[in-house]
C-alpha cells in the first residue's frame, strides 16, 4: 500500500533511527509500517495539510510517542491522533485550535503537554486525569479559566502559564505533591489564593507582570522556596511571613510599589540576591544585615536618603546598586566589604565619597548609573 508523499511535512526517528522525510515525488511505504518496523522514539509531526483518509489511519502508529503539530493550517485535534497508546508528548505550536479535544484525557501514558501561540482559551475538564503527566505548559494563548482538577495532577512538577489572560487560579491549583516549579507570568492576577500554601515542595515561583497588590500570609508556608520573582506588579507591602522562607536564595521585587520593608526580610539567611529597584523605599530596616549570604543587593530607583549601618555586615556582598536615590554617602565601615566588586551609584553622588570608597576598596569597580547600562523596559500591562 502506498500513500501520497505530502501526508506530513516531516517525519522524524530520533536516537537510533535514521531521519525519514517525505519529499515530492517519491513514494514511500505506509506510515503505519514504516514505525511498525522502527523503535518506538519515533517523533511525529504535522503541519494540517494531511489527507483526511491518512489522518484517520494514525492509530495504526502505535510506536509513536512524540506528536507535534506546528503551524496555522491545523485547526483541531483528530480523535484518532490523541488515542495513539504509546504516546508520551503532545506540542501545539502556532496552531489555530480553540479548543483541545476532551479525548485528551483517555492518554493515560502522556507525561508532557506543550500548547503554545495558539488560539485556546480553556483546557478540557478531564486534563486532572492525566497521572503521568509531569510538565504542562500553556504560553502564549488566549487561555483566561482554569478547570478545577488540576490538583489532582499527582506527576505534575513543572506548570508553565505564562503570557496568557487569567485573572484567577483555581483554589486546588497548587496541591499537587510533586509541583516545584510555576510560571505565571505575564497574566492579569489581582490576588492568590490562601490554598497557595499547599505548595509545600514549590522551588521556582515567577509572579512576573500580573496586577498583584500584596501577597497572601500564606506564602510563609512555602519552606523549599528558592526563587521567588515579582517584578512589575503593585505590591506595596510584603506580609511579616516572608521571614519564613529561609531557604530563599533569590527575592525580585522591582518595580512595584513598596514603600517599607518588613523586619522579618532580616531573616532570609540563605538570600544570594534581593532586588528591590522601582519602589518607593525611604529607608532599609537594619535587620538586612543579618544576612550574610547576600551577594547582590539592588535598591536603584527608590527614594532612599540614607542606608542602615547594619548594611556593612554583608560581608559576601559582591554587587550593590543604590544610584537614583538621593544618597550623598554610605555608612562608615562600608571599606569592610572587602568581597565587593561593583557598585553603582548616582552621577551626582559626590566625587570625594567615590574617592574615599575607591581607596578603602581597590578591588571594586565604581559606575555611575549611566553607565551601567542595566535599565529595565518594562513591558505595556
Amino acid at each position: 500500500m502506498h500513500i501520497r508523499p505530502t501526508m506530513y511535512q516531516y517525519l522524524l526517528f530520533f536516537l537510533l533511527v535514521p531521519c525519514l522525510q517525505v519529499r515530492a515525488g517519491e513514494e514511500f511505504v505506509a506510515l503505519s509500517v514504516a514505525l511498525a518496523s522502527t523503535n518506538d522514539t519515533a517523533v511525529l509531526i504535522l503541519d494540517g495539510r494531511e489527507d483526511s483518509a491518512d489522518v484517520h489511519r494514525l492509530p495504526l502508529l502505535r510506536g509513536v510517542k512524540r506528536l507535534f503539530l506546528k503551524g496555522p493550517a491545523v485547526t483541531n485535534v483528530p480523535q484518532d491522533i490523541v488515542r495513539l497508546p504509546s504516546l508520551e508528548e503532545i506540542g501545539m505550536v502556532g496552531c489555530s485550535i480553540s479548543e483541545v479535544t476532551p479525548a485528551i484525557a483517555e492518554l493515560a501514558s502522556l507525561k508532557i503537554l506543550t500548547i503554545s501561540e495558539a488560539s485556546v482559551a480553556g483546557l478540557p475538564a478531564g486534563i486532572g486525569d492525566l497521572s503521568a503527566l509531569e510538565r504542562l505548559v500553556v504560553r502564549k494563548t488566549k487561555l483566561a479559566t482554569l478547570p478545577e482538577g488540576l490538583g489532582k495532577l499527582g506527576s505534575l512538577w513543572l506548570l508553565d502559564l505564562s503570557m496568557n489572560e487569567l485573572r484567577g487560579l483555581p483554589d486546588d491549583l497548587f496541591s499537587g505533591p510533586k509541583l516545584s516549579a510555576v510560571n505565571l507570568e505575564g497574566n492579569r492576577l489581582r490576588e492568590l489564593p490562601p490554598e497557595i500554601s499547599m505548595a509545600t515542595n514549590i522551588v521556582d515561583l515567577s509572579l512576573v507582570n500580573n496586577s498583584l497588590t500584596n501577597l497572601p500570609d500564606e506564602i510563609g508556608s512555602l519552606t523549599k522556596l528558592e526563587t521567588l520573582s515579582l517584578f512589575g506588579n503593585r505590591i506595596e507591602r510584603l506580609p511579616e511571613s516572608i521571614g519564613n522562607l529561609r531557604t530563599l536564595k533569590v527575592l525580585d521585587i522591582r518595580h512595584n510599589a513598596l514603600q517599607n520593608l518588613v523586619v522579618s526580610i532580616g531573616n532570609l539567611g540563605n538570600l544570594r540576591a534581593l532586588r528591590l529597584d522601582g519602589n518607593q523605599l525611604r529607608e532599609i530596616p537594619p535587620e538586612i544585615g543579618n544576612i550574610q549570604e547576600l551577594r547582590e543587593l539592588s535598591l536603584r530607583d527608590n527614594h532612599l536618603g540614607s542606608l542602615p549601618v547594619s548594611i556593612c555586615q554583608l560581608r559576601k556582598l559582591l554587587v550593590l546598586d543604590i544610584s537614583e536615590n538621593p544618597l550623598v554617602r554610605l555608612p562608615d565601615g562600608i571599606g569592610g566589604l572587602k568581597k565587593l566588586r561593583r557598585l553603582t551609584v548616582d552621577e551626582g553622588f559626590p566625587v570625594e565619597e567615590r574617592r574615599a570608597i575607591s581607596n578603602s576598596l581597590p578591588r571594586c569597580v565604581i559606575e555611575t548609573s549611566s553607565s551601567s547600562n542595566r535599565g529595565v523596559n518594562l513591558p505595556p500591562k
